[in-house]
């Protein structure tokens, strides 16, 4: 429908691959692994840090000079949205460095609290339920699972108390913002991204093998679109509707695949918190928005996906064992 967009989005994704099998090659070094997983918990936080200063100083400016009349800004994100979205990829990390950090478990534990801070603030609905629900699974799993004998009662109970304060905090935070809480307060927050999500299915069916091409969303659209809203659509706001509406079939047996991929491997208990789940976090998001649309999102997604590829190896002696899909 319009080559030079289709052009211009295979190459991105092209460059996205290439990116991907670099990072798989790099990552085949556990240290390099552990050590880039640290460096995004930190460099987010850093972001976190100027974005929460961004926001109660600035009355909607990007950088205190740029007005964003559309969106809610935080840190360099003109969507709040897309900023939650990759918190949701180091927020188990956090989670697992707040827990096994020794004498840093203190610093880490006050790096957590800023990333969930960052995630409630910029006031994404699905973005807090997920993380909220991926620190529990973290530090849930972590305090029930087995442990060695020199595992103390105390260290469980603390791992615990940790938990039931982190989701303590996330509920406070919730409903004494009020700009959050009316957010969650909508009878039907998702009606009108129902009504464009439907349009994007019938288009799928019109073209279901080849699709209208990469990067026509925008320019297709309207001719299905049943109201008129005044609203400008430039993403369907659900990436597996999108990738099918684009590319065809091929879009979403992708992301199947991905899926598929993800959860049949034998991966270590730390593989299946750092990486499997924020993956699968992230794609259970796409649902109801557009993160693998955005090219700095969608890299985040491929880098800490491409720390499983190379990840079947044991990273040391006392690596934990592998787990499957239907293992506790």
């Amino acid at each position: 429908v319009y080559p030079y967009r289709t052009a211009s989005e295979g190459l991105k994704w092209l460059s996205l691959g290439l990116l991907f099998v670099l990072a798989a090659h790099v990552f085949a070094d556990p240290t390099l692994r552990r050590a880039f997983g640290r460096a995004l918990v930190w460099f987010l936080f850093v972001v976190c840090v100027f974005g929460l200063i961004q926001n109660f100083t600035s009355t909607g400016l990007l950088y205190w000079t740029i007005p964003v009349t559309l969106g809610r800004i935080f840190g360099p994100f003109v969507n709040a949205n897309h900023f939650t979205i990759l918190l949701e990829l180091v927020i188990p990390t956090a989670a697992l460095l707040v827990v096994r950090a020794g004498e840093q478990r203190l610093i880490y534990a006050g790096v957590l609290m800023i990333l969930i801070a960052a995630v409630v603030v910029c006031a994404s609905r699905m973005g807090i339920v997920l993380v909220a629900v991926e620190t529990a699974l973290v530090l849930g799993f972590l305090a029930l699972k087995r442990r060695h004998p020199k595992e103390t009662r105390a260290r469980r109970v603390g791992i615990a108390a940790t938990a039931v304060v982190l989701m303590a905090a996330v509920v406070g935070l919730v409903f004494t913002n009020r700009g959050v809480a009316v957010r969650f307060e909508e009878e039907q927050p998702y009606q009108v991204r129902w009504t464009v999500a439907q349009a994007t299915w019938k288009l799928f069916l019109a073209r279901p093998w080849t699709g209208y091409g990469a990067g026509t969303f925008d320019q297709v659209y309207p001719s299905a679109n049943p109201v008129d809203t005044g609203l400008f659509w430039s993403h369907a706001h659900n990436d597996p509707l999108q990738f099918a509406m684009e590319w065809g079939v091929i879009g979403p047996a992708a992301l199947l695949w991905i899926l598929w991929l993800l959860w049949r491997g034998r991966w270590t208990q730390d593989q299946w918190l750092r990486a499997v789940l924020p993956v699968t976090v992230v794609l259970i998001h796409s649902w109801v928005d557009f993160p693998l649309q955005i090219p700095a999102v969608a890299a985040a997604w491929l880098l800490v996906l491409a720390m499983l590829p190379a990840a079947g190896k044991p990273e040391s002696a006392s690596a934990a064992p592998p787990l499957s899909a239907g293992q506790p």
